[in-house]
């Protein structure tokens, strides 16, 4: 995937297939469904949760057939991170444990930088979705692996 201009000083190519990588990796061990969505900026006065909501309604990560996906967005110039879970993994998972691994991702950001940091959010939410959704025979995978990557 070719990493928009205005991202290239944010993320490359190689940092897109190893986040991949992750999600692949994660969703192997849950029928939850992760996306990873990245941009460069919010617009004047937008705050990240709302972009986050937006950005999670328009790739129908909420109409999974077991409500059990979780958005994971960054926004690049604000250095900023949000967790966006569907109502069955928020229902299951619950918003301290969600609090707790944004903790522990800001931790991994901090200590071993942004590729690393991110791996490890998917990681995690991995962990806190095989939980309450182990895969089981016959899951399909609903959403791309692939991170979503938007210039603005």
């Amino acid at each position: 995937m070719k990493v928009p201009l205005k991202l290239r000083n944010d993320v490359s190519e190689k940092t897109l297939d190893a986040i991949a990588r992750a999600v692949e990796e994660a969703e192997s061990k849950t029928s939850g469904e992760i996306v990873v969505h990245i941009v460069h900026n919010l617009l004047p006065f937008e705050s990240s949760r709302r972009r986050a909501r937006r950005a999670f309604l328009a790739l129908g990560i909420n109409q999974t057939r077991r409500r059990n996906g979780v958005l994971f967005f960054l926004a690049m110039k604000k250095r900023l991170f949000e967790i966006v879970a569907a109502d069955g993994a928020h229902e299951k998972v619950g918003a301290l444990a969600w609090e707790e691994i944004a903790r522990r991702i800001t931790e991994t950001i901090e200590r071993e930088g942004f590729e690393a940091g991110v791996c490890r959010a998917v990681a995690l939410l991995g962990e806190a979705l095989a939980k309450h959704f182990p895969r089981q025979e016959g899951d399909v995978d609903e959403l791309p692996d692939r991170p979503r990557v938007e210039a603005d």
